[in-house]
């Protein structure tokens, strides 16, 4: 609980450069279990923007993306709900989870601004480093389900975290910015409809830069155990059937 309670990304007692891991834990900690009574405290906590990156986003964000690299690696890439996994390339792999990594840190940044903009209109009144909190904590469940990445099958139990995430976002908004009780409402939903808008945008901006992936084959989870399918093999064979079928074809006269 002193961890906790000495943590702040802002604080200068965190070692010549070092992570305060017991620290960060402890934080994080908090966080996950005081959704209601953690923002007071998180408010009035001196922090930078540079700061807050450093210390606990930049960190908590590498979660997803080293446990969903390490598990892709080891058990393919899988869809939930789903008994299909496809193995893909190690490098694609590596750069689709760096994307991955640098568009969650840009999105909370735009996430932040968002929330700061918005505040005004709902009779609000707030600063960015303050939503820059709001953000950053609240997903804190979503950066700490990261771990489940590492067996991409439990990947499907995250969406609980995402709705704590929700919940936790929910219970900040009052302290966090400064919108009453009556307009919280609308400036949750509005808030959130405008960062689905901008996660579009950007997503589309990093699909120029994302690698294509080509998946080497799949693997089905069937009753008889994992069968594999071979993509390569399964399109030499349907050029072979496309061009049987051209010998077919009625010829132009």
């Amino acid at each position: 609980t002193n961890s906790s309670a000495n943590y702040t990304p802002g604080s200068s007692g965190q070692g010549s450069g070092g992570i305060d891991w017991k620290g960060l834990i402890a934080r994080v900690r908090e966080v996950l279990l005081n959704p209601k009574t953690i923002w007071p405290k998180l408010k009035t906590e001196t922090a930078s923007v540079s700061e807050l990156y450093k210390n606990y986003i930049l960190i908590l964000a590498a979660i997803p993306a080293i446990c969903g690299f390490i598990g892709v690696i080891i058990f393919g890439a899988r869809v939930p709900f789903v008994p299909v996994s496809a193995k893909i390339d190690t490098i694609d792999t590596l750069m689709m989870q760096i994307i991955a990594y640098i568009s969650s840190i840009v999105m909370i940044y735009v996430y932040a601004f968002i929330y700061e903009k918005l505040a005004p209109k709902f009779q609000g009144s707030t600063d960015f480093v303050s939503t820059l909190k709001l953000v950053a904590y609240s997903m804190t469940p979503g950066f700490v389900s990261g771990f489940l990445q590492l067996v991409p099958v439990l990947g499907m139990l995250a969406i609980f975290f995402s709705i704590y995430s929700l919940y936790m976002l929910w219970q900040g908004i009052p302290v966090m910015t400064g919108v009453p009780t009556e307009k919280r409402l609308p400036y949750f939903l509005v808030s959130l409809v405008v960062g689905i808008i901008a996660t579009f945008v950007i997503g589309i901006i990093l699909s120029f830069v994302s690698p294509a992936m080509d998946p080497q084959n799949l693997t089905f989870d069937g009753p008889n155990g994992q069968q594999e399918f071979d993509l390569n093999k399964f399109k030499e064979g349907l050029d072979q059937s496309l061009q049987e079928m051209q010998k077919f074809a009625p010829k132009p006269e």
